[in-house]
């Protein structure tokens, strides 16, 4: 699981499918899916999602914007990432990036 981690690591903004993932560790989709749970605790591609929130996060702390930050990170659009930031944040890239730089507006 490490391989397929490392992949997903070092590709955080490309997407990725499961047949990749298999293709890259050698192991049939079903069983890397399953083993890839087991270990993270999150499908891989979820695993994914994770990562690229995690880098939207430094993006938005270095003063990018929100839309730029989308588009770097691998997001389909701005709104995606909104979504999927708030759901693992608990706050909008808005209001993420206001408080850790301090803005005022």
């Amino acid at each position: 699981m490490q391989l397929a981690r490392d992949y997903l690591h070092a590709h955080p903004a490309e997407v990725i499918t499961l047949p990749d993932l298999a293709n890259v560790t050698g192991m049939s989709m079903y069983h890397l899916a399953r083993t890839f749970k087991a270990e993270t605790g999150l499908a891989p591609h979820a695993y994914q999602i994770q990562l690229r929130v995690l880098q939207a996060k430094r993006f938005l702390a270095e003063g990018r914007s929100i839309a730029e930050t989308a588009a770097e990170c691998g997001f389909y659009d701005q709104a995606h990432l909104t979504d999927q930031f708030e759901r693992h944040v608990g706050v909008t890239p808005g209001t993420y990036a206001r408080c850790i730089t301090g803005a005022t507006n």
